[in-house]
This record gives structure tokens, sequence and C-alpha cells, in this order.
């Protein structure tokens, strides 16, 4: 009879020990648990405080190309009629690097237009040069 009692109370040890052992699993599990669920969270917040970095960062990027107006001055005079041009013709020809006389850029061959309310059935540049011109010398 010893035997069994001894032998129940050598298992109860063992079991105790088996108890014992398995808590301390359970315990290291879940704080190892713990630190990967902290670590992970840890990551998350820096993932998260890169992107925000990055988010502001474009955003002041696209306010820096974004078209900002130029101030406008109060007091500033407005035309109230239009400043006159050259001649259609004279610049046609100045596009296509051809002499033009310098009568067509002064006051005489600036006002020599003709009316505004003039319809053109054909473009204004395939006009010919004013009679008025004065010839360079």
């Amino acid at each position: 009879m010893k035997s069994k009692k001894m032998g129940v109370i050598h298992e109860s040890i063992h079991a105790h020990d088996y108890f014992e052992a398995w808590e301390a699993q359970v315990g290291a599990d879940n704080q190892e648990a713990q630190q990967q669920a902290e670590e992970r969270d840890r990551i998350a917040e820096q993932l998260r405080l890169q992107v925000e970095r990055e988010a502001a960062k474009k955003k002041v990027e696209e306010e820096e190309k974004r078209f900002k107006p130029l101030a406008m001055e109060e007091n500033a005079m407005v035309l109230t009629h239009q400043q006159p041009h050259p001649l259609p013709f004279a610049l046609e020809k100045m596009q296509k690097y051809e002499f033009v006389d310098l009568w067509y850029f002064g006051l005489e061959g600036i006002g020599d237009k003709p009316d505004v309310a003039l319809v053109a059935l054909q473009p204004l540049s395939t006009l010919t040069h004013s009679s008025k011109a004065i010839p360079d010398k």
C-alpha cells in the first residue's frame, strides 16, 4: 500500500511540476505576445508618422507650385483706352525677319490704322504697307 501511496504522491509531485512548468510557459508566451504586440504598435506608429510627414511634405510642395496671384496695388491707375500697336502688316514682316520701316512704330505709323469697327474679310496681316509710310534713309 505504501508503494501505491508513494506512487500517487510521486505522480502528484510530477503533476504539480508539470502544472508549474505549463503556467511558466503560458506566462512566457503571454509576455512574448505582449512584446510582439508592442513592437507591432511601435512599427505601426513609426509608419503612420512617416506617412504623415510625407503627406505634409507633398502638401508644401503643391502649395509652392500653385499659382499665387501678384499683390494688387489699390491706387493703381487703370487705362481706359486701348494702347496703340503697330499695324499687323509690320508685325507679320517682323515675324518673318524682314525689313520694316521705322515709321510703322512711330506715332504716325501706329495712328494710321483702319477703323476698329471695320469688318475684315481677309486677315489684316495680308494688307499691304501704308501709302503714307516714309522710307528710311
